[in-house]
């Protein structure tokens, strides 16, 4: 497709689909490279498997409480 080929998409280009007012969606291409840059950059120092365990311990008390009749 011409589109494709303009817009220099395949099936390995990550898109980020976003839903704004009036029925409109943006697509926006994702840069692997730049994201895993920005994130070691903002996260120098901090303990990642601290906090995936605070934020996973916190999802689970949360659908503990929410779903509490389909889990029990």
């Amino acid at each position: 497709m011409v589109c494709h080929t303009i817009l220099h998409l395949d099936n390995e280009v990550p898109l980020l689909i976003t839903d704004l007012d009036d029925d409109k969606i943006r697509i926006k291409k994702l840069d692997r490279d730049e994201i895993a840059k920005r994130l070691k950059a903002e996260l120098q120092g901090v303990d990642i498997d601290k906090v995936t365990r605070e934020v996973r311990a916190e999802v689970n008390e949360t659908a503990k409480k929410r779903y509490k009749s389909i889990l029990d």
